[in-house]
């Protein structure tokens, strides 16, 4: 029997008879339910916000400084060139040019066997990081070649193709008559033969260049419409 303050205490002794009975892994048991549930609870709610904060991202890749259409630059560069003759390529000095010439030779090219040489493929109005492209192309004219590096990041103007469900691409080819826009960086390399084979230097290395279609040759296999010498498309990548 239990005394409190000299008192007999019933309470008391049915408490201390029942866990003289039970086994103590009943309440170690007891104790660990409880810390349990305040564990799940606790996680479940760090995981609903986890998930709230993820439905906020955006979606999709960031969008990169190239995203954009023509940088101002070089917009600013073509609005400035446009109203010239084009340079040729012996005569080119460094800094702004305009070139115009046809594309002779690619690093790499790509396309279905027996079909013209693609050396540049993207979807219309995507960004130039969405492209497929040769590392660096050759343009010729009548006086020398020139070289274009980094046609990835080229914004195209070309004839639009289509792919399938309404949906477009652009593309460059071996052959194609193209007008470059971009900053010049004079590097002559002379070739064994005549003087048109020397390369008289390149863009592309010291920012973004537009090239354009401005013709391109008829073709007895399956490909692109050839396009209009005066109406090349005007979506840039």
């Amino acid at each position: 029997m239990v005394t409190v303050l000299g008192r007999l205490d019933p309470i008391g002794d049915v408490f201390a008879d029942l866990g003289g009975r039970l086994d103590p892994a009943w309440f170690l048991l007891a104790l660990l339910i409880p810390g349990a549930i305040v564990v799940l609870w606790f996680g479940n709610r760090q995981l609903r916000g986890l998930r709230s904060a993820a439905d906020l991202e955006p979606s999709g890749r960031p969008e990169l400084a190239d995203d954009e259409g023509v940088p101002a630059a070089l917009a600013r560069i073509v609005a400035r060139l446009e109203g010239r003759p084009p340079a040729k390529a012996a005569e080119a000095a460094a800094g702004p040019v305009r070139l115009r010439g046809r594309i002779v030779a690619a690093s790499e090219t790509f396309g279905p066997p027996g079909g013209p040489a693609c050396v540049y493929r993207n979807r219309a109005g995507a960004p130039p990081r969405a492209a497929v492209a040769a590392g660096a192309i050759v343009i010729a004219d009548e006086t020398g070649k020139v070289g274009v590096e980094q046609l990835a990041r080229a914004r195209v103007e070309a004839p639009h193709e289509p792919v399938r469900r309404g949906r477009s691409s652009l593309a460059l080819y071996l052959g194609d008559e193209v007008e470059v826009f971009g900053a010049f960086q004079p590097d002559r390399i002379e070739g064994d033969g005549p003087p048109t084979e020397t390369v008289y230097g390149s863009l592309g290395g010291a920012g973004p260049v537009l090239v354009r279609v401005i013709r391109r040759p008829v073709r007895s296999s399956p490909g692109p419409a050839p396009a209009d010498s005066s109406q090349p498309s005007s979506t840039p990548s």
